[in-house]
């Protein structure tokens, strides 16, 4: 995976890229909304060699590292990236995707540290994201019990539930991930799925610090 200055992935992404293929574990169509790098596409490219898998980035220097990623990886052939923004992209003409991943900027406008850059402050701050857009874009293109699998701050869990719902999606499976069980929970991953009934499934993984109780994980 090609990386650059404000185009980076940590251990959310890849918690993402996992979390997705355990709420939908065959899925035919895959994609996700604000791809970065492309790290994700390319680890759904790996585990699920049959998926079509589509991924949109809004800036140039994105799109192109992914596509680049996809390439050297050899997975060009199952693996479309798209620049474009996801507020105005439409089911495409293949269909639409029974998968749909988003790590969406963390920090509402003006809150959060400054960003060195316009490509980090693109990335943390949702002037050009939010999560209604996010809910709403997955929503277009999901099929009709299709999931959206989001990665977001434990602290914005009221207003991610509030904008799946409005969308139409249904909150159903969530991981929040903490550091150590002597802290709270800073990490939450969702699963919401369309045309679905109320009754969600809660999981805990707890990141036991390696210094002084071993590096694992362990299911709570």
């Amino acid at each position: 995976v090609y990386t650059a200055p404000g185009f980076r992935f940590g251990t959310d992404a890849l918690r993402l890229a996992d979390f997705t293929l355990r709420c939908v574990p065959r899925p035919r169509r895959m994609a996700e909304l604000g791809t970065g790098c492309g790290v994700l596409p390319i680890l759904w490219a790996q585990a699920r060699p049959n998926a079509a898998i589509c991924a949109i980035e809004i800036q140039d220097t994105g799109a192109n590292l992914a596509a680049e990623s996809a390439r050297r990886s050899g997975v060009s052939d199952r693996v479309q990236i798209i620049c474009g923004d996801l507020r105005t992209w439409t089911v495409p003409p293949a269909g639409r995707f029974d998968a749909v991943a988003v790590n969406p900027p963390y920090f509402p406008v003006q809150s959060g540290a400054a960003a060195a850059d316009d490509a980090r402050r693109i990335a943390r701050s949702d002037e050009s994201c939010t999560l209604d857009d996010a809910a709403q874009a997955a929503a277009r293109i999901l099929t009709g019990t299709g999931w959206l699998c989001m990665v977001l701050r434990a602290e914005r869990l009221a207003d991610a539930f509030a904008s799946m719902r409005r969308a139409g999606l249904e909150p159903k499976r969530m991981q929040l991930v903490q550091a150590d069980l002597d802290h709270p929970p800073k990490l939450a991953l969702i699963g919401a799925r369309r045309n679905a009934r109320p009754g969600m499934k809660v999981e805990c993984v707890a990141l036991l610090r390696a210094a002084s109780r071993g590096n694992v994980e362990n299911p709570v």
